[in-house]
């Protein structure tokens, strides 16, 4: 009833006898049955006279002014003789409230909610299917396995290196401390892609098992 403006249940009772729009069952409609069936019965022939700007302005409940500055915007639209189609401009103000609406913060607010709520009914369902686990344990992996990955990089020079080799021994160190820094360099990278701020003395920062946002140094 508020959606068409209509002044009560008799009403809506009466244009659903008249053939404008079946209910999907006992006092629910379809929006859309609803909305196009009213159209239909009000475009018919003979469905209603012209009537003037204060019978108008009863009709769509609002005092004159406001009328006369619907009328300004284009809202809403007089007839050659001065007089005003009720169910056009009834359906015509339908219109601009609904696109008020749209527009409003309100409005954009109710969005953002109900995309929350799909959001969080997502992550429910796929933390039933266990396809989801804490971040808390996701990061305690990946502390594990970067620490075994450094302790063997650390001790490969001594174990690879043949006894006595310092040159050897010395390049193996090198190419590790490389690899530690490229490491850190892509931590880095990912941390600035997370808006992390830069290290203040600009120098390398060492690889640890730390959690992934955490910027580390060499």
């Amino acid at each position: 009833m508020l959606l068409l403006l209509l002044e009560g249940p008799a009403e809506l009772k009466r244009l659903q006898r008249n053939g404008a729009f079946k209910p999907m069952a006992p006092g629910r409609y379809r929006l859309v049955d609803l909305v196009q069936g009213y159209v239909r019965y009000i475009r018919k022939p003979g469905a209603s006279e012209p009537v003037s700007a204060g019978a108008l302005a009863v009709h769509l409940g609002c005092v004159r002014s406001y009328l006369d500055k619907l009328i300004a915007m284009g809202v809403i639209t007089k007839l050659a003789d001065g007089r005003f189609d009720q169910d056009a401009c009834r359906m015509a103000y339908l219109k601009h409230l609904r696109e008020a609406r749209k527009l409003s913060p309100r409005g954009a607010a109710d969005v953002a909610l109900q995309q929350a709520k799909a959001e969080l009914v997502q992550l429910r369902v796929a933390e039933r299917k266990a396809t989801l686990i804490p971040g808390v344990e996701h990061e305690a992996r990946v502390e594990a396995i970067a620490g075994v990955v450094l302790s063997a990089l650390s001790s490969m020079p001594a174990q690879c290196a043949p006894v006595g080799d310092l040159p050897t021994r010395r390049k193996l160190e090198r190419w590790v401390t490389d690899v530690r820094v490229g490491i850190a360099k892509t931590l880095n990278g990912i941390a600035d892609a997370e808006d992390e701020a830069e290290a203040p003395n600009g120098t390398h920062r060492e690889v640890r098992a730390v959690p992934a946002r955490e910027r580390v140094g060499v």
